[in-house]
């Protein structure tokens, strides 16, 4: 008999900014990093013999932190990557929605009816998991391991160690984001000593905590946000509202501001680079703008106005745009996040600190100085 960790990867971005992540190579998030201290801690006793990992960034951060204490070199296997997403990768859980509600709802619903070009079929997946699973625990007969992996094939294994077929996968329920399983596996024999538990982690860094949409009877999914470029001929006027309020709020009276200039700036920029100027949807509704300048550096992406309209604000929505931009700017291959944000708004300032943004200099501004803030996104 094998003792089997089964470990859920920390907090990734997919998960913070409601994205698609398959295998789409995203990184672990502030929040994250404050859980894999507490995994660390919950393993520190914990004799592990061996140590295996999917291939992918979330995953291997998880298990380097768990195993790095201990001086346990991580195997990676590229059999532990989550289900491929095929064309949905990297997209808002909001526009796969928009654009193939069929689907989506399978997603949610009939995971085995679920198909998008491209995408790996849950089955397969589920045998792909299975098969490196079983492998691996009969490899170590007799000690203890741990396999750092992702959450639906974490939840595929589970089903079928349960007796369930995959068509019953909605009685698993789903993982916090370093939840841990441990499972005794001998051959083909799995006994479930306990599944998906998260006591390691106090409510305030946990993901589901903070999250609604995996409740059983939950009927709302979390709002979450789409994009789309911004028509400045048709919706100029929404531009200029938005920058004129932006402006009011931070300094409380409009000395010094050009709506006119902003808005030709922004039309410049939306004709060369259309994905640069961007409505943030809610359905069929703008909620933001997200504005986007690559011109202005060569190894980042500046952030130039960043916008939620005000009865959106509250909703934790606005994290949404940070996950946009990061997108956009790896994309184009590049590692930093920049934007300015007045020293008068601290309520700004607080909000890109708290999703990893740092202050790395000055610019004096037009009517106050204005901090430039960065992030890093790089591997």
């Amino acid at each position: 008999m094998t003792n089997v960790f089964l470990v859920r990867h920390a907090e990734a971005e997919g998960n913070l900014y409601r994205r698609i992540h398959g295998h789409y190579n995203s990184t672990i998030t502030e929040n994250g990093r404050r859980q894999l201290q507490a995994l660390a801690k919950r393993f520190e006793s914990v004799h592990l013999d061996a140590a295996y990992s999917s291939d992918l960034y979330r995953a291997r951060t998880t298990a380097e932190a768990v195993c790095a204490p201990h001086n346990l070199t991580v195997t990676l296997d590229p059999r532990l990557r989550e289900v491929g997403m095929g064309q949905w990768e990297d997209q808002p859980w909001a526009l796969a929605a928009r654009n193939d509600p069929e689907q989506a709802r399978n997603f949610g619903k009939n995971h085995l009816a679920w198909n998008v070009p491209g995408a790996e079929r849950y089955a397969d997946a589920a045998a792909r998991f299975s098969s490196a699973v079983f492998e691996l625990a009969n490899k170590h007969e007799g000690e203890t391991i741990a396999i750092f992996a992702h959450g639906s094939v974490i939840r595929t294994f589970l089903c079928l160690a349960s007796g369930l077929p995959l068509t019953e996968m909605k009685k698993i329920h789903h993982s916090d984001n370093t939840g841990v399983s441990l499972l005794e596996i001998e051959g083909q024999s799995v006994h479930i000593v306990y599944q998906n538990d998260n006591s390691h982690l106090s409510p305030e860094i946990s993901t589901l905590a903070r999250q609604s949409w995996w409740k059983q009877h939950q009927t709302d999914m979390d709002p979450c946000l789409w994009f789309q470029p911004l028509d400045l001929e048709q919706f100029g006027d929404v531009y200029l509202e938005a920058r004129r309020e932006a402006w009011d709020n931070i300094h409380h009276d409009l000395t010094g501001f050009d709506g006119e200039g902003f808005l030709e700036e922004a039309k410049e920029l939306s004709k060369a680079s259309p994905h640069c100027v961007l409505a943030c949807m809610l359905e069929e509704e703008q909620a933001g703008i997200l504005q986007m300048n690559p011109e202005e550096d060569s190894d980042a992406l500046w952030i130039s106005f960043f916008y939620m309209m005000p009865q959106f604000r509250g909703h934790y929505m606005g994290v949404q745009l940070i996950g946009e931009a990061v997108s956009t700017c790896r994309s184009m291959e590049r590692n930093y996040l920049r934007l300015r944000v007045s020293t008068r708004n601290e309520r700004a300032q607080r909000f890109y600190e708290r999703y990893g943004f740092h202050v790395i200099g000055t610019d004096p501004g037009v009517v106050a100085p204005l901090l430039i803030m960065e992030k890093y996104i790089g591997y």
